[in-house]
Order: structure tokens, then C-alpha cells, then sequence
């Protein structure tokens, strides 16, 4: 059943039948549509050119060509003390063949926050890197600095219909400190990068290090547009558009779609629908129940409305626990086949597989 975004559905809690994963670790509860992936590997992955999967795991590459059984791992990095990647990051192999890995270098985090004197120091940074491979992750090209500065996420890049790469980023600012967004674009298959304008969300996103417009999630549509969804502690993501293939950002305001301040996570199927992976509040009056749960809906009109959202994984808050230790949130979204998705959690041990036919009507 098709219906638009602003129903009560978006809002609902479905957790009637759900299987209780086998051996899932923590307990977690699973759709029964879903089958635990034989790996613990967090992705992002890509698909290679003889159809096996590639991750980074630190300063590793990492390729399985048995579905994610088992990895063989090469060196990514010459300068192992200078280049620490933050765990997750982005990565995809465009369709020249060629392997970005974008990721946040926690080798040289540093600095403070203080945000009674405007925010970020001068002195604070988590830069941004790009390192690319020409030969499937064999070998590594020298990491190139995209982004100086603080980062706070990295998480989605994706390739456009004209070729053009685009690496969704953000960056600390101060007085007041808050986070903006930005997006790189890439004509040269990462070897040099454009920023777009800054989306900032200003008042609008709230103040403070985990403030302004922030990890966000983007898409192409039909049309050539770029969509974009940013987390937002409104009760719903905000939304921008590029109409120039991700150098320009407009159109900032709020979406229609239900969240619960959590980042969300979009992607192109290849059959053409788009998924959205993200949490909703189990509770959405009283705002509780914020990344317990994560939901998945497809929509095949272009974000317009969206199918019935499913919670395809949840971790039940026990009494006496930390939120904290119960979350499933930072979602990543991998298409290994058509068809075929591999969805982890960077928050919580959350890897599943499942298949779209088994949550869609066929047309």
C-alpha cells in the first residue's frame, strides 16, 4: 500500500511479527524476511568487477568473493602512523572502474569544543581524505585531502548520471558552533573535488557540537535533481535540492518524513524504487524509543510517498540499561545484487540481508 509520508503510518510502530534472531548477538530482533549476513564487517561496501564485495576495515581493504564469508585483506595505506580512518566512511567503484574511499583521519583528531566561546577551537580537526585504487583495491594511490577542519560524518557518496561523483560532507563553524553541510563533486573520478554552497540550518538545527545541519543522505531523482535529507531534532528530516548535479543546494526546509534525530541512509535500487533506512521514534508523543528501532520503506515515485515502513531490526531498551547500549542506528545500505540489500549499523550489531521482492508488490 502506497500512501504519502504525512499518514499516521510513518509515525507507527510495527513490531508484530518478528522472529527472534537466532544466536543474533545482544538478542536483537529480527524481520522475519531477514537472514543474518555471515559477516560482522560494518561496510560500506562496494561491488567490484568479478562481483565480489569490498570494505575497509582500518587501514585495510578487505575483499570477499564468497558473499561475505570470508576476507582477504591488503594494505590501503603506506603511512599507517599518519592515516587512521574513523570506522565507517564512504566508498563506491564508479563506472570507469575506478575505487573512492572517503573517510574522516582520525590520526590527526585534535582540538576542543567549547561553545561558551563560539564552538569549535582553531585548533580543532578531523579532516577529510579521499584514496582511490585503479585496480579493484590492490593497490593504493596516496589518500588526497578534501576537507580540512572538523567533520563529524562521512557516509554516503554516490555517482550521478552524467558520471559526476558526489561526497556528502559537513564542517564545524563557529559563533555560534553548530555544524553546516556541504557536498564535493568530482568530474575526474576523485582526483579533484569542487565544494558546493553551505546548507545551514542556522537556529533551525539548534547550537552546539551536535547542532546545525548534519549528517545527511542523498539521492538522484528522475529528473536530474539531487536530493538531499539532513538529521534534524524536529521530529522529521529537513530536506534541500541541487539542481546542478550537487555544486548548488536550495530549496532548504523541512521534509514530510518522520524521524527521530537520527541520520538516515538513501539509495537507488536498481529496479529504480528508492529505500529509505532510518529510526523513528517507538513512541513519536512522547518522543521516546529514539534508535531501538530501524525502519525501511521504499517509494516509487520519487520520495513523493512511501510504502508501508517496516522495522526490519530491533534492540528492546531493557530495564536498569543505557539507552545507549540498545541502538541500531547509522545505517548502511549495500545492493550486493539486485535486489539483493546488506544493511548494518555503525551503532549497535545490526548486519542483515534482505531481498526487495520480499517487501514490495510486484507491478
Amino acid at each position: 500500500m502506497i500512501m504519502h509520508v504525512t499518514t499516521p503510518v510513518l509515525s507507527a510502530v510495527l513490531v508484530l511479527g518478528f522472529a527472534q534472531a537466532e544466536a543474533a548477538p545482544k538478542k536483537i530482533q529480527l524481520h522475519p524476511k531477514c537472514q543474518k549476513l555471515p559477516t560482522m564487517q560494518l561496510g560500506p561496501f562496494t561491488r567490484l568487477a568479478d562481483g565480489s564485495a569490498l570494505t575497509m576495515s582500518g587501514t585495510n581493504a578487505l575483499v570477499s568473493k564468497d558473499d561475505g564469508k570470508t576476507w582477504a585483506s591488503t594494505p590501503a595505506f603506506k603511512d599507517t602512523k599518519r592515516f587512521k580512518p574513523w570506522p565507517g566512511g564512504a566508498i563506491l567503484r564508479t563506472r570507469d572502474g575506478v575505487v573512492l574511499y572517503a573517510f574522516m583521519n582520525a590520526g590527526e583528531r585534535g582540538g576542543k569544543w567549547d561553545q561558551k566561546t563560539g564552538g569549535p577551537k582553531p585548533d580543532l580537526r578531523l579532516p577529510v581524505y579521499v584514496v582511490r585504487s585503479l585496480d579493484d583495491g590492490k593497490t593504493w594511490e596516496e589518500p588526497k585531502l578534501v576537507q580540512d577542519g572538523y567533520c563529524g560524518c562521512i557516509h554516503q557518496m554516490i555517482q550521478l548520471k552524467n558520471g559526476r561523483v558526489v561526497l556528502a560532507s559537513q564542517l564545524a563553524v563557529r559563533d555560534p558552533g553548530r555544524h553546516v553541510t556541504v557536498t564535493y563533486a568530482s568530474d575526474d573520478n576523485g582526483k579533484n573535488w569542487v565544494q558546493s554552497n553551505i546548507v545551514d540550518l542556522g537556529r533551525y538545527g539548534g547550537y552546539g557540537d551536535h547542532g546545525g545541519g548534519i549528517e545527511c543522505t542523498i539521492v538522484q531523482l528522475k529528473d536530474g535533481r539531487v536530493w538531499m535529507l539532513l538529521r534534524t531534532y524536529r521530529g522529521k528530516f529537513s530536506e534541500a535540492y541541487s539542481h546542478d548535479n550537487g555544486l548548488t543546494w536550495k530549496d532548504v526546509r523541512p521534509s514530510k518524513i518522520a524521524a527521530s534525530g537520527s541520520p538516515g541512509i538513501l539509495h537507488r535500487m536498481a529496479s529504480g524504487r528508492i529505500v529509505l533506512l532510518w529510526n523513528r521514534f517507538i513512541d513519536p508523543v512522547k518522543r521516546t524509543g529514539r534508535r531501538e528501532q530501524l525502519s525501511m520503506a521504499f517509494s516509487e515515485d520519487e520520495g513523493k510517498t512511501w510504502a508501508e515502513p517496516v522495522v526490519i531490526g530491533y534492540d528492546p531498551l531493557q530495564p536498569g540499561n543505557r539507552q545507549s547500549a540498545h541502538r541500531l542506528s547509522y545505517p548502511n545500505v549495500y545492493e550486493h545484487r539486485p535486489g539483493e540489500l546488506w544493511i548494518t549499523t555503525g551503532q549497535g550489531p545490526l548486519r542483515v540481508k534482505l531481498y526487495e521482492k520480499d517487501f514490495v508488490k510486484s507491478k
